[in-house]
């Protein structure tokens, strides 16, 4: 398998999980848990019941995901439950370390029957807290393990208003970060919502091999 083809199927699983779990969808696919017993152990449901099922059934072996943490204005560290780490192994590769981030510029809320995003909030600011471009950078860094080789790679799960969403944030980042020339591989794909929420979703996966062979 080459290292395009695993980023693709990795979109491929998350687009069909999205329509598996509507009305929900990845943007809302946390409230499937039943809010009387929902605790930390049930969040991150794109991965414990998206890709970690479907790479499980591959024969792959998985991990559970972990979050993020971050100092708040008081020094404490907290979860960052936007962004999160897990692992797999596959035959191919090895190990892949993977990271998962998802960013949302709207906030959807219910109008009388209906699920519509709000016109009136606007969250683009938030961007700059995900870090996206600091977690892409980190796929060139210095090998951090001792195997031979492995895979670093970063997923982003987006919602926008836009039709092109995210775009203008992705074309920064790539016109700063420059990652084709570091061997990265980077694929995207964006849909509608396919319920009718007013919102456009964008996946974005970058990967790179990681040698320590000399």
């Amino acid at each position: 398998m080459e290292l395009a083809a695993l980023c693709n199927t990795l979109l491929t699983v998350l687009e069909q999980f999205d329509e598996t779990v509507l009305p929900l969808g990845l943007y809302a696919c946390d409230d499937r848990v039943d809010a009387t017993s929902r605790s930390k152990l049930q969040r991150q449901q794109e991965w414990r019941r998206g890709l970690a099922p479907y790479l499980e059934m591959q024969g792959y072996s998985v991990s559970k995901p972990r979050i993020e943490m971050k100092s708040d204005a008081l020094g404490k560290l907290r979860g960052k439950h936007s962004t999160y780490r897990t692992e797999f192994h596959i035959p191919d590769f090895g190990l892949v370390n993977c990271t998962l981030i998802r960013f949302s510029k709207i906030k959807v809320r219910k109008y009388g029957s209906a699920y519509r995003v709000d016109i009136y909030e606007e969250r683009a600011e938030r961007w700059k807290e995900v870090d996206v471009s600091g977690h892409i950078s980190e796929l060139w860094k210095q090998p951090s393990l001792r195997t031979s080789h492995y895979i670093e790679l970063v997923l982003l799960i987006g919602f926008d208003k836009a039709k092109n969403p995210l775009g203008q944030e992705l074309l920064e980042l790539q016109r700063d970060l420059k990652w084709e020339a570091k061997g990265v591989v980077y694929l995207t794909r964006i849909w509608q919502d396919k319920a009718e929420r007013g919102f456009w979703v964008r996946l974005g996966v970058w990967a790179r091999i990681v040698s320590n062979e000399q």
